[in-house]
């Protein structure tokens, strides 16, 4: 089965995601002019107390990430660091009326499938009309993918964790972050 382009970008961006890094205090002595604190580490099992698969209501019980999610799109939530990003009102409708169009049409286009399956005999009307709403559904899925593509970028720009049913599904590393090899985005 060839690889879609929501597959490459989710390969694409877990591989940058994962690719975070080490959290500096601004100054050497940490602020307060004790000895210089040890660098947070970002890592593939975790960063800030956050850990792959962490439920999302334990993970805003840490206190690392801000309460009030930066993205809800395609049943993914997606929280920003405390100090990030805030939530954007116009983009969040945005992503809400995409989710919500994505469903019907897809739900549409499903019907239309089916009514066609179960036929015997299929008129060129029908099959013209299962179409349309075939093409529509591909429409939405390159829509709905353009807005996560575009909150994605925002994403690993600024670091955040973003949810799934399953938990903590990706970890992006804030800006100027490095792993403990030295490596960033």
């Amino acid at each position: 089965m060839s690889e879609t382009r929501i597959d490459r970008f989710r390969r694409v961006f877990g591989v940058a995601v994962v690719a975070g890094g080490v959290a500096c205090s601004s100054s050497p002595s940490g602020g307060d002019g004790a000895a210089p604190k040890t660098p947070e580490v970002f890592r593939a099992v975790g960063y800030r107390g956050l850990t792959p698969g962490m439920a999302k209501e334990a993970a805003l019980g840490g206190g690392a990430l801000a309460p009030a999610p930066v993205s809800t799109l395609a049943g993914c939530t997606a929280f920003s660091y405390v100090g990030g990003p805030v939530p954007d009102a116009a983009r969040m409708a945005k992503e809400t009326a995409m989710d919500a169009k994505y469903k019907d049409l897809n739900d549409k286009a499903d019907q239309a499938d089916a009514k066609i399956k179960s036929q015997a005999h299929t008129s060129a009307q029908e099959a013209a009309e299962a179409t349309r709403k075939l093409a529509d559904f591909t429409q939405a899925i390159a829509d709905r993918l353009d807005l996560r593509i575009a909150g994605g970028k925002l994403f690993a720009a600024a670091g955040g964790a973003s949810f799934g049913k399953d938990g903590l599904r990706e970890l992006a590393a804030p800006p100027g972050v490095k792993t403990a090899e030295g490596i960033g985005a």
